[in-house]
């Protein structure tokens, strides 16, 4: 499987990803299902459904969660998810589902 390039291939949630969970994230919000929500009240309802939509075609088109750690570190995201106690593709997911509404 080639590498997965998260910035061009899935740019709405890279938006997120960068914008939101940059180094200093935990001073802005107790937890990443805030920042979710912060995304969603503060974005375009167009870039945040285009966020869920990246969410879901990167879970569908990566084999493995080192692969979706990876592509997650190479754009600058700065959430571990393993350190909340889930993988990366279950974080992932919980995401889309927050933006969908649905979570």
């Amino acid at each position: 499987m080639s590498a997965v390039r998260l910035s061009s291939d899935h740019p709405a949630l890279t938006q997120l990803l960068t914008s939101y969970y940059h180094e200093d994230w935990k001073m802005d919000a107790r937890n990443y299902v805030q920042l979710v929500r912060e995304f969603i009240a503060s974005e375009p309802a167009s870039l945040v459904a285009q966020a869920s939509a990246d969410a879901r075609a990167l879970i569908a088109g990566t084999g493995t969660d080192a692969e979706l750690e990876q592509a997650l570190d190479d754009v600058g995201c700065y959430l571990y998810p393993a350190g909340t106690g889930i993988t990366v593709r279950s974080w992932l997911e919980e995401v889309a589902r927050l933006l969908e509404g649905t979570a």
